[in-house]
């Protein structure tokens, strides 16, 4: 018994050592742990956040993509409403046809025609013609001008556009700029100034207030994505996007956890995963199915930005495609094919060739040719058939992909634009005959006194060479130059606007000068 004591004595110090190295070891590794644990959860923390700004930023493209596509559309309605102006004749005798015709676009409410005076020369019902004037200050003269106007404290997105000496002023109605459907988000259009325009859903409140008010400081910032708090101090999500016609900004709000919710949640998550083998499987399981999910949402993100990318690109009426010069290959959008009339998404070059118009193929081969060296691609065809003819115009930009770079670019369909310019040049062709088939000498110059048009007999009586009478010579230069054919002149007692000439032929010329509405003379 004695033995077995004294063999037993000599081992209790080296069991009290072992308990003393696990007593620290084992905290050791709890502290370990736990900042693991925090670390992760960070992690997550961040993760989780980014993820949620990204869906604000991503709807938030999509609605200024959409608010960007109305504003082209207005765009169009103004410009064909000047272009019509302009070519008829009506923006000087019917102006209130081009005001009316500048309103077929959906976001415009009201358009307004000024005259080179400021004065209002026509209006549709409704308009605002305090801010239809601050619009057309604001545009300065540019031919076009799209801004936010203000006039007694109302802001509105407006669109200018000159015609001659006259000026068209699209109002739009901001509401109309945002999706319809807000999906239980919140949708802010402002300026770039942080001024509130319009909100989806509707609020009489938050209208005209200031941005930064509503989401935080940080809503003024140079960024696209950010946690701010709503007026109730709760934390929202938002993102931001910019519409890129008249420095307009969309941004999307919505709920979600504070940083402080979203760490404790990624902490408890991450302490159910060590506290057994059974949790951890099912956590993991837990996390696997929600990137799963993540992975579906952001794929369909995905098709869905790139439907509303193509909707979007279908109403601007542009078609897509690449052009690959070392491969040769050119895919093209479905839209593209439809217009060029191709049986196939990919054509080759030559095959491009084939589909243009005989007398076409070597300009557009020679396009091709300069781009391949160049990086950049404007060429236009006509594609024809047995009854239509079409005119297309592709203009394309190289992008570089690592080693290898394509040019990639849109395609328009401007058959209506160069039927235009052919009638506009018909036009002048005719008035040119009808000018020169008139027996005596006529001339017109612009408000600058520069020459513009003239016939054979104003060319032939005054013995005027081919050097000095061309478009744009000064009136005082034509006078000089004429001089020596007039012997003497005197002016009609009856009309102090008509000069009686002798020339050095002997013949006598009644000169009469007469101002046009524009400020020229003929």
């Amino acid at each position: 018994m004695t033995a077995k004591v004294s063999s037993a004595s000599p081992v209790r110090p080296n069991g009290a050592v072992a308990s003393r190295s696990l007593a620290i070891l084992v905290p050791l590794l709890l502290i370990a742990f736990v900042l693991a644990l925090v670390v992760q959860a960070d992690a997550q923390r961040r993760q989780a956040l980014n993820e949620t700004i990204d869906g604000r930023r991503h709807a938030a493209a999509i609605a200024a993509e959409q608010a960007n596509t109305s504003m082209v559309h207005a765009w169009g309605a103004l410009a064909g409403a000047a272009e019509v102006g302009r070519l008829q004749g009506t923006i000087v005798s019917a102006p209130a046809i081009v005001a009316a015709a500048a309103t077929r676009a959906r976001p415009v409410v009201a358009a307004a025609v000024f005259d080179d005076q400021g004065r209002v020369s026509a209006a549709t019902s409704g308009a605002n013609i305090a801010i239809a004037a601050a619009a057309r200050r604001a545009a300065q003269g540019s031919a076009t001008w799209a801004g936010v106007a203000e006039a007694n404290g109302v802001h509105t997105p407006v669109l200018t556009r000159r015609v001659g000496a006259f000026t068209v002023v699209s109002i739009l109605d901001p509401a109309k700029l945002l999706p319809e459907d807000a999906k239980g988000a919140r949708f802010y259009l402002a300026e770039s100034g942080g001024h509130i325009l319009a909100t989806l859903p509707q609020s009489a409140e938050h209208a005209g207030a200031d941005v930064r008010g509503l989401l935080g400081k940080d809503a003024d910032a140079d960024i696209d994505g950010f946690i701010g708090e709503d007026d109730k101090k709760a934390p929202i999500a938002i993102g931001v996007a910019t519409v890129t016609t008249g420095n307009l900004r969309v941004l999307s709000a919505a709920p979600t956890r504070s940083p402080l919710a979203e760490m404790l949640r990624a902490l408890l998550r991450n302490v159910l995963i060590a506290a057994a083998p059974i949790l951890a499987v099912g956590a993991l399981l837990l996390l696997l199915r929600q990137n799963q999910q993540r992975a579906k949402v952001a794929e369909d993100e995905v098709v869905r930005v790139e439907k509303r990318y193509r909707t979007a690109a279908d109403g601007a009426k542009a078609s897509i495609f690449e052009w690959n010069p070392t491969s040769g290959s050119i895919v093209i959008s479905d839209q593209l094919a439809a217009l060029l009339r191709a049986n196939s998404s990919e054509l080759s070059v030559p095959q491009l060739l084939l589909l243009a118009a005989v007398d076409e193929r070597t300009g557009v081969e020679e396009a091709f040719e300069r781009a391949r060296e160049t990086g950049a691609l404007d060429v236009s065809f006509r594609v024809t058939n047995a009854h239509t003819v079409t005119w297309v115009e592709m203009r394309g930009l190289a992008i570089e992909d690592g080693d290898s770079a394509s040019i990639i670019g849109t395609a328009l369909d401007v058959t209506a634009r160069r039927d235009a310019e052919l009638r506009a040049r018909a036009l002048q062709r005719r008035l040119r005959e009808a000018i020169d088939s008139f027996t005596g000498p006529f001339a017109l110059w612009d408000a600058r006194r520069r020459l513009v048009l003239w016939n054979r007999s104003f060319q032939q009586l005054f013995k005027l060479d081919a050097s000095v009478l061309r478009a744009g010579a000064a009136y005082d230069t034509i006078t000089m130059a004429s001089a020596g054919q007039i012997r003497r002149e005197r002016a009609d007692p009856a009309d102090t606007q008509i000069r009686e000439v002798e020339l050095a032929s002997g013949a006598w010329l009644q000169i009469q000068e007469r101002r046009t509405t524009e400020g020229g003379l003929l």
